[in-house]
C-alpha cells in the first residue's frame, strides 16, 4: 500500500476480524495504536462515515464546535484564572450568542467583555511595558470596569 488508507476497513487484516497491526503501527503513534486495538472491527460493506459526536445530527458546524469547545474550556480553567467565567456568565453568553436580534458586533463585544478580553491599559501593560497601564483621562489604573464606570 503506497498511500495512506482512506477507509478504516483498509487497516483490517484480510479476514476483517482484527486490525492489521503492522499497518496500524506504521500510520499511528503508540498511544493511538493502543486505543485502536481496544476497538473491535465490525463486519460491514458500508462506507465509513465520520460523525461529530457533539452534534445530534453528526455534522460539525461552527456553532456546535463553539459549544463543544466552550463547555470543554470551563472544566479546564480554574476559577482563579483571569479568563475563566462563572456558570451564570456562561448562561448569559449562551443566550446572547443564540439571539437573532443582537448585532454580531455587539455579540462579539459582549463575548470579549465576559471573557475578560477587552484591551485595557492594565492588561496590555502586563504584556509589554511600552503601553501605559494608567487611564489617559484620570491617571488611575485602567482595568475593565474602569473603562465603563
Amino acid at each position: 500500500m503506497n498511500k495512506l488508507s482512506s477507509r478504516i476497513a483498509d487497516i483490517w487484516d484480510n479476514n476483517g476480524l482484527s486490525w492489521n497491526n503492522d499497518l496500524v503501527r506504521l500510520i499511528f503513534d503508540r498511544e493511538a495504536v493502543d486505543s485502536i486495538n481496544k476497538v473491535k472491527p465490525v463486519l460491514s460493506n458500508d462506507d465509513d462515515k465520520i460523525i461529530w459526536k457533539s452534534a445530534k445530527n453528526g455534522n460539525c458546524t461552527a456553532s456546535s464546535a463553539f459549544q463543544h469547545l466552550n463547555s470543554f474550556s470551563i472544566f479546564q480553567l480554574p476559577q482563579q484564572c483571569p479568563r475563566s467565567i462563572s456558570p451564570q456568565n456562561l448562561s448569559i453568553l449562551k443566550r446572547v450568542w443564540k439571539s437573532k436580534r443582537i448585532n454580531p458586533v455587539i455579540k462579539t463585544f459582549i463575548w470579549r467583555l465576559i471573557r475578560r478580553d477587552i484591551a485595557s491599559g492594565a492588561r496590555a501593560n502586563s504584556l509589554t511595558e511600552k503601553i501605559n497601564k494608567s487611564c489617559a483621562l484620570c491617571g488611575s489604573i485602567e482595568f475593565d470596569a474602569h473603562l465603563f464606570f
